[in-house]
């Protein structure tokens, strides 16, 4: 199952989404946000949406998590630089910039780069 979201606050919309997923027989959750608030007690939250199998999120509001976390492992932060460069670029009648070969160059791109292989091959 897949849960799209604007953005993650305190984190009790999604958990109580993974956890509903969960009760109806889902086995695994994809999550994935825009813009990763993660306010307090949210991380917690997240930890314990144990059918969470993995979250997106993109580097809008910066991230400070420790490398540590529980969370880590099942997280990947998506940069918004290459789609900000290109819609700059586009607007003001100039070429689109030149980015990293594995960064998104458009909106609707789907990136898989840095994603890991379980979650590349999951049946959904």
């Amino acid at each position: 199952m897949i849960i799209v979201d604007d953005m993650i606050d305190s984190g009790r919309s999604i958990h109580r989404s993974v956890a509903e997923l969960s009760r109806r027989g889902a086995r695994r959750v994809l999550g994935y946000a825009t813009h990763a608030v993660f306010s307090d007690g949210c991380l917690d939250r997240l930890v314990a949406a144990d059918a969470l199998a993995h979250l997106v999120v993109t580097d809008t509001i910066p991230l400070r998590l420790p490398h540590a976390h529980p969370l880590r492992p099942k997280l990947t932060v998506l940069s918004v630089a290459p789609v900000l460069a290109h819609t700059i670029a586009g607007l003001a009648g100039m070429p689109a910039p030149h980015v990293d070969a594995h960064a998104p160059t458009f909106p609707m791109h789907i990136h898989m780069h840095g994603v890991s292989a379980e979650m590349r091959d999951m049946q959904l």
